[in-house]
Formats: structure tokens, C-alpha cells, sequence
């Protein structure tokens, strides 16, 4: 196997190792699916002896070199994938198979031996230094397992992230504050430094100066067309501010259209010296900085052994990650909401203090952000439910605040992208089987989504909800109650629904053969101590019905009512039920008739 993995010691102080110039996604998973068959996962190893664990650990030792070791061929494989990764920018497929062989080096280090003490400091500098660098924010869900491996205590890791955030952010804070000299001397090489823009930076300041360019002109036709009018007064002066302005932005766009043409005659090493200047640059923008820890701040707050809120995480809360809520950048926005929202499902009160928020998120921000702040209630409800969510006493107070999140909830499930009310659905269908929620209304909202002629084409809400309607129905007696509850709701919403909705199109015959199916009480999964009494309410249930029959005498719905009787009867109703119900059905029929003449 070592053979075939081409492993060498030769041009390397290293053993065991692929070396670097052969170093592609095809050779490295095939070295990581080799040591992954040589130490199988810990539910493998029950079935397996101890003489086949020895000898799986042999091969692994001639497949690997000592973690010290590798912890070196790591740092060398990662500058040298750096450096062309840089070079061939690009190149969207090298940078994939860059980032799967970023990903599948760290993810060897659970096959290394954590038994060398000199190895586990290496790889705990190695971790730091590669969470230091935002250019491997691609590798952090890996690297965050290697790390869980190297420090088992939660507290100690924990702390060590949340130091490392704060040591980035004071080191971005003694950056900014340089001395008055420096500043000034930035300034007075302002022009120098114009000139060696990148590209893609000049193409972005040529497209700036052309917007700008024609607001100019526009300004200056407006005041040119009022100075043609002698019954109005122009500002000359302000004339020909415009007038030279716009001569200004025209130099401008000359010089970087100049530069932009002599850009591929620079050479290799100015082009280096632009990366590290823009990866520097990088490192110390406060937006990039915030990106960055934002990263770390969620691989802690993803850690499943985290159960509580310590006094660092609601300080890196308070401190990072609620102030980046309202900045203008959208993917720190969006960062700040997903980790908000893992802090909300660790302690009830935050949760408490947030959801308004992201209830405000949920109706004003971008689709993505939407998403991530319905996902962050969704998992707050299922923690805590919706009653422990609201803090008031009074019960009307309650009922109010319940209403207006159920309220904002619902709203995604008319949002105009697929994606949002899709996730909606789930959401939804998560709370009904735990049951957290058990409304008719919103069930009845969701079977007519399903057969919508809108969502025909949408093959993910048709599989949430073919799977979520049957088996929610027959888990548990108090289901089917639900959806009875949901049966007249949905026949007078489809009956109503105005000749030129989508939902006139809906074949009303299969909407209710689905719903008499699923309130069939012998379809319940626990009918032991239910079933008998579940004819008295059914029995309630068809009294409702035909009572609804004969309000709604004069709709042209007649026949369709008649065959729903037919189905109705097939289901439930006994010689006995019918002999019960007919007198009350026929006086209320002469009634009617009597009021018709």
C-alpha cells in the first residue's frame, strides 16, 4: 500500500508521506480511505478483535509518519498550495481540489498517534496558527474536529478559541492606532500607491468614475437647459464647478485605463509583492477581521458538548457577534445571525432577549439572512418552547406575543423564493411532530400548499409534506382531532377562493379523500385506548359538516357536498349514526325549503 501510495523518505527529513510534487485529491483520498480502513471508527471496532486491531495498527504505522513529523509535511503542503492558489486565482476547479486537499491533511490527524507529547504541542501551534489565517476559513469545520482530538476538556479549548479571537482583535486594534506620521505619510503617497492597483481594483474605480461621470453630466444638462430659459436664474459658478469636475473624473479614468493596459507587463515579483501587500491589507480590515472571528466564534459555539453559556461566550456575544447584527456587510450579518442563534439555544433567557430580533431580521433582511433567522426560532422553540419563549404573566400579554411570532412565522410561507417557504415547511413540520404547535389553521394551510398548482413543480415541499401529512395524522389521537379541526377550514377556503386564485384550479374531491384518510381513526398507530371514543367525535364532526351542507345551500357546490356525504358514510357513519343524525338533518331541510319558497 505504501508502494502504491508512492510514500517516501527520500528529498524530505519526513517519513511515510506522499511527497509534495505528487500531491493531488486523487492520491491524498486515496491515502486517507487506506488509514480510515487501517483504524476503523470506534462502532467498528466492537466487532473486531484484538489481534485485527494490532495488526490494522501496524499498516498504519508503515502509512504515516510520527505526528511531529506530519505536522511539519503539513505546514509545507499548505505554504506550497498557498502560493499557487495565488497564482491561479482564477482557476475555480484548482481552487476546489485545493480546498478538498486543505481539508483531507487535517482530517489524517485523527488516524496520528496523540501519544507524543513534543507532537501535541506542534499540532497545537499548528491549529493556532492556521485559525490566525483567514484564508482557511474553508478548512475550520476539519480543523475543529482535530482540535476537539487534541484538547478533549471542553473548558480548555473553549477558553483557547475565545483567547485566540481576542488576540486577533486587539492586534487589529494596535494596528489602527499608528502614529500621526505614519498616517500623514500614506497620504502623501496616495498617488504612488494608485498605481499599483490591481486589475480587478481598477476595473471596480473605472466602473466608480463612469457612474460618477454621468451623474456629472446629467446635473450639467439640467442647469444648461435652465440657462437656455432666460425666465430662470442659473448659478454659473456652479456650472462650472460640474463642468470641471467632470474633466477631473475624465483624467482619472484616462490614468487608470492606462495602467490597467500596462498591468500584464509587470513582473512576477511586483505581482508578489501585491499579494502580500492585499493578504496584509486583509488582515487588518475590520471587516475582514470580523469575518474572520466570526468563523471561530461559531466552530465554539458548534460544539456539541457545549451545554451552557459561560461568562467568555456571553462576553464574545455582547462583544463580536450582536454588534455585527446591524452592519452593513451582509455576510457579517449573516455570520452574526447564525452564531446569535447558537447562543440562544444554550440558556432560555437569551433566547428570551433575541427572538424579537430575529423576528425584525425575518421581515426586512436579504433571503439568506431570513433563513438563518427563522432556523435560529425554529431551534429556540424546540429547546424551550413557544410558552417558556414568552416571559409574561399575564395571560393575555402571552397569547398576544405567541400569536405575533406564530404571526411573523407564518408570513415566510407566502414568501416569494422557493428556498425561504420551503424551509418554512420543514420548520413547521418539525414543530408539529414534536409537538410544539397544533393549529388547524396552519395545517390546513400547509395540505393546500401541497397541492397548489404553484409548488406542482417543487419536488422538495412535496416530499416534506407527503412525508409530514400521514405521519403526523397517525402518530397520536390529538393529531387527528387537529386535522379534523383543519376539514371545514380547508373546504370553505377552497369553496371561497375567488374564480381567477390558483387555488379555484385545486381538485377539491382529492383534497378531501386525503383528509377523510388521514382522520380515519384505524389508521392510528395507538388506537388502544382511543378508538372507541373517536366515533363520538367523528360523529360531532359529520353533525358539523352537513350543518355547514345546508348553509352553504346555495352555492353550486351541491354535488360536489353530496359526494363528500358518500365518502363521509363509507368512513365513519353506522346504521346507528345515521338514524341519529337524519331527523335533525331533515327538519333543518324543510327549513330551509320553507325559507326558499
Amino acid at each position: 500500500m505504501a508502494n502504491q501510495l508512492h510514500l517516501t523518505t527520500q528529498d524530505y527529513n519526513l517519513r511515510h508521506v506522499i511527497p509534495l510534487e505528487k500531491l493531488d485529491a486523487e492520491s491524498l483520498f486515496y491515502w486517507h480511505w487506506v488509514c480510515s480502513k487501517c483504524k476503523p471508527s470506534e462502532e467498528s471496532n466492537h466487532g473486531m478483535d484484538t489481534s485485527e486491531q494490532a495488526v490494522g495498527q501496524d499498516h498504519l504505522d508503515s502509512l504515516l509518519p510520527s505526528l511531529t513529523e506530519y505536522c511539519a509535511y503539513v505546514e509545507q503542503a499548505f505554504e506550497k498550495i498557498d502560493r499557487e492558489r495565488s497564482e491561479r486565482h482564477n482557476d475555480d476547479l484548482f481552487q476546489l481540489e485545493s480546498a478538498f486537499v486543505l481539508k483531507k491533511l487535517i482530517e489524517l490527524f485523527k488516524y496520528t498517534d496523540f501519544a507524543d507529547a513534543h507532537g501535541k504541542k506542534s499540532l497545537h501551534s499548528l491549529c493556532h496558527k492556521l485559525f490566525s489565517n483567514s484564508n482557511y476559513v474553508i478548512i475550520y469545520s476539519s480543523l475543529i474536529d482535530t482540535y476537539q482530538l487534541l484538547h478533549p476538556n471542553l473548558q480548555t479549548r473553549t477558553n483557547n478559541l475565545i483567547e485566540l479571537i481576542s488576540d486577533l482583535k486587539d492586534k487589529n486594534s494596535v494596528m489602527s492606532e499608528q502614529p500621526c506620521e505614519q498616517s500623514s505619510h500614506h497620504t502623501s503617497n496616495h498617488q504612488s500607491n494608485n498605481t499599483t492597483l490591481s486589475p480587478q481594483e481598477i476595473q471596480f474605480k473605472i466602473s466608480e468614475l463612469k457612474f460618477k461621470r454621468f451623474s456629472l453630466k446629467d446635473d450639467f444638462d439640467k442647469l444648461y437647459n435652465e440657462f437656455k430659459n432666460v425666465s430662470k436664474t442659473v448659478d454659473m459658478n456652479r456650472l462650472n464647478e460640474i463642468r470641471t469636475e467632470i474633466k477631473e473624473v475624465e483624467d482619472e479614468l484616462a490614468d487608470l485605463q492606462t495602467q490597467l493596459m500596462d498591468g500584464p507587463a509587470k513582473s512576477t515579483s511586483n505581482r508578489e509583492q501585491e499579494v502580500n501587500a492585499d493578504e496584509s491589507a486583509k488582515q487588518d480590515d475590520p471587516v475582514e477581521l470580523d469575518y474572520h472571528c466570526l468563523h471561530i466564534a461559531i466552530c465554539v459555539l458548534e460544539d456539541k458538548a457545549l451545554k451552557g453559556l459561560s461568562a467568555q461566550i456571553r462576553c464574545l456575544t455582547d462583544s463580536l457577534i450582536v454588534p455585527n447584527i446591524s452592519s452593513v456587510n451582509e455576510e457579517l450579518r449573516l455570520l452574526s445571525v447564525c452564531a446569535l442563534g447558537l447562543v440562544c439555544i444554550l440558556k432560555v433567557d437569551m433566547a428570551r432577549k433575541y427572538v424579537p430580533l430575529f423576528l425584525e431580521v425575518m421581515q426586512r433582511d436579504k433571503k439568506e439572512i431570513v433563513i438563518e433567522a427563522f432556523k435560529a426560532v425554529i431551534n429556540c422553540i424546540m429547546a424551550f418552547s413557544v410558552k417558556n419563549l414568552v416571559s409574561s404573566d399575564d395571560d393575555d400579554v402571552s397569547v398576544e406575543v405567541t400569536g405575533r411570532i406564530m404571526s411573523v412565522m407564518t408570513g415566510l410561507l407566502d414568501h416569494e423564493e422557493s428556498e425561504v417557504y420551503t424551509l418554512a415547511v420543514d420548520g413547521f413540520c418539525k414543530l408539529y411532530m414534536t409537538g410544539h404547535i397544533l393549529s388547524a389553521k396552519l395545517f390546513s394551510k400547509l395540505l393546500i400548499m401541497y397541492y397548489s398548482p404553484l409548488s406542482e413543480n417543487d419536488v422538495n415541499l412535496k416530499s416534506f409534506l407527503s412525508a409530514f401529512l400521514p405521519q403526523f395524522s397517525f402518530l397520536r389521537a390529538n393529531n387527528q382531532l387537529c386535522v379534523e379541526e383543519s376539514f371545514m377550514i380547508t373546504l370553505k377556503c377552497l369553496i371561497n377562493a375567488p374564480a381567477d386564485s390558483c387555488l379555484s384550479s385545486i381538485d377539491l374531491i382529492k383534497v378531501m379523500e386525503t383528509l377523510f384518510n388521514l382522520i380515519n381513526p384505524k389508521n392510528l398507530i395507538h388506537k388502544n385506548h382511543y378508538f372507541d371514543n373517536q366515533k363520538s367525535s367523528h360523529y360531532n364532526q359529520n353533525t358539523d359538516f352537513h350543518t355547514q351542507h345546508l348553509e352553504i345551500f346555495f352555492l353550486c357546490a351541491l354535488r360536489i357536498f353530496t359526494k363528500i356525504f358518500h365518502m363521509k358514510k363509507k368512513i365513519m357513519l353506522g346504521a346507528h349514526g345515521l338514524c341519529v343524525i337524519l331527523p335533525e338533518l331533515l327538519l333543518k331541510s324543510l327549513f330551509f325549503k320553507s325559507y326558499i319558497k
